[in-house]
């Protein structure tokens, strides 16, 4: 099971990746990573930002830091995270029609609708 922090991120960022045709059924599980290893540096950075970086010899938060955020660039390339990345995949974004037998469908047409309502509205 996903973190809380890692849930807060999947939240955020899987409604505008399925919007824009880069997020299917098939890539939750490296999302999944992505987000725990988001989870994973900001605990990373924190502590390096508490303690510091460990003097002549660097500290294990910081190596971590260092090898999680490497992971996080390969991660986030992949799924077309960063303006670099996204602009070699092929987004295809959703159409009018929804198939309502089709949950994944059914799914990206809440989240479209859920991003084009006023900030602060509800129901």
């Amino acid at each position: 099971p996903l973190q809380k922090r890692a849930r807060d991120l999947w939240q955020e960022r899987a409604p505008e990746l399925h919007l824009v045709g880069l997020l299917t059924a098939l890539d939750g599980d490296a999302l999944a990573r992505y987000c725990q290893l988001e989870a994973l540096r900001q605990d990373c950075a924190h502590q390096v930002a508490r303690d510091g970086v460990g003097g002549d010899r660097r500290s294990a938060a910081a190596t971590m830091l260092l090898e999680v955020s490497r992971e996080l660039r390969t991660l986030g390339g992949e799924l077309g995270l960063t303006p670099r990345t996204r602009h070699g995949l092929e987004a295809r974004p959703m159409t009018e029609e929804v198939d309502p037998n089709d949950p994944v469908a059914v799914w990206q047409a809440k989240a479209a609708a859920l991003r084009q309502r006023p900030f602060g509205a509800t129901g």
